[in-house]
C-alpha cells in the first residue's frame, strides 16, 4: 500500500471500504477496496468467490475493471480502475437540480447494464446486488461493479437465502415459500425497477414492500400491457395499429407518465410477478424500446 497515496472515501459498507487512491508509480487514479476481514493467507484470499468471480467476469467494457489485488499484514485490497461518480449520487444530483433524465439517455445506460447482465448471465454467474449505488458512471459510460454477492450458477439452488440486492429491487420470488430457489430472472427484475426510476426519480418499490403491495403495482403494469394492446414484446398490435392510439391507464400513467409506451412495456416485462415471464438480458435487449432513436 506504500506504492499508493489515498486521496478520500468514496463509499463504506457492511464488509468493505472504498478509497480514491493514486499509484504513485504511475500517477494513475485508482479505487482501493480493502476488506474488513482478516486473512491468513494468501490462498485463503484467492479462494474468495468475489475475486474468482471478478476473474471470469473482467475484460467487458460495462463491468469495472479489476487492474489486480494485494495481501499484506492480514489484509486484503481489490484495485480498481476509477470511475466518476455512481448512479444513485447521479439520480440525487437530477432531484436536487429539478432536472430529468431524457428518455435517449436511459435507452443509453439501459443497453449498457443490460449488456453488462447478459455477460455476467452468460459466463455463469448471478450478480444479486443490482442497486444504483453498484452501477457506476463517468460521463455516458455506465459500468456494474461490487460482484461480492456474485453467485455461480453451476452450484444451482437452493441459493443463500441471503440475497444482497436491497428490499427496493429484490424479486417478489425471494419474499416468497422457498425464497432460496431463485435465478438470473432477479437481475432482470432488479434492472426493470432501476429503469422505472430513471424515469420517476424515485423507487418504483418505495421501501421493503410487503408482497401485498408489490403484487398490486406488478399488476398495474401488467394492466397497462393490456390496456395499451402491447402484447409481450410486441408494440404492434395484430389490426397493424401504433400502440400509441391506444388509451393510456391511468393508474399507471400516476407512476410512470414520461415514459413511452414502449419503454413501459418493457419495465412492465422486466418487472412480471412471475419469474417465467421476464425476459432475459439478450431478449431484453432486443426490445423494440432499444430500436427506437428518438
Amino acid at each position: 500500500m506504500e506504492n499508493y497515496k489515498l486521496v478520500r472515501k468514496l463509499g463504506c459498507g457492511k464488509y468493505s471500504i472504498v478509497w480514491e487512491a493514486i499509484d504513485k508509480t504511475t500517477n494513475e487514479v485508482v479505487a482501493i477496496k480493502e476488506l474488513f476481514q482478516e486473512y491468513n493467507s494468501l490462498t485463503e484470499c484467492i479462494n474468495l468467490p468475489e475475486l474468482q468471480s471478478l476473474w471470469y467476469l473482467n475484460g467487458h467494457p460495462n463491468i469495472v475493471e479489476l487492474k489486480h489485488s494485494m495481501f499484506g499484514n492480514n489484509k486484503f485490497f481489490l484495485i480498481f480502475e476509477c470511475m466518476d461518480t455512481n448512479l444513485r449520487k447521479v439520480i440525487n444530483q437530477y432531484i436536487i437540480e429539478d432536472k430529468v433524465f431524457s428518455e435517449a439517455d436511459i435507452r443509453n445506460m439501459m443497453l449498457q447494464i443490460l449488456q453488462a447482465v447478459e455477460h455476467i448471465h452468460g459466463v455463469g454467474y448471478l450478480h444479486r446486488d443490482l442497486k444504483p449505488e453498484n452501477l457506476l458512471v463517468s460521463k455516458n459510460v455506465v459500468k456494474v461493479a461490487d460482484l461480492g454477492a456474485a453467485k455461480e450458477l453451476s452450484s444451482g439452488p437452493p441459493y443463500t437465502t441471503c440475497c444482497a440486492t436491497s428490499g427496493f429491487y429484490s424479486a417478489p420470488e425471494l419474499m416468497l415459500e422457498n425464497p432460496n430457489h431463485y435465478g438470473p430472472a432477479v437481475d432482470i427484475w432488479a434492472v426493470g425497477a432501476i429503469m422505472a426510476e430513471l424515469f420517476i426519480l424515485q423507487r418504483l418499490f418505495p421501501g421493503a414492500l410487503e408482497l401485498i403491495e408489490k403484487h398490486h403495482i406488478c399488476s398495474i403494469l401488467q394492466a397497462q400491457r393490456k390496456h395499451k394492446g402491447i402484447d409481450g414484446k410486441k408494440t404492434i398490435d395484430t389490426r397493424g395499429d401504433h400502440v400509441h392510439s391506444t388509451k393510456i391507464v391511468d393508474s399507471v400513467a400516476l407512476l410512470i407518465d414520461n415514459a413511452s409506451i414502449e419503454a413501459l412495456d418493457l419495465i412492465a416485462a422486466m418487472c412480471s410477478w412471475c419469474p417465467s415471464e421476464r425476459p432475459t438480458a439478450s431478449e431484453a435487449l432486443q426490445h423494440q424500446f432499444f430500436k427506437n432513436d428518438k
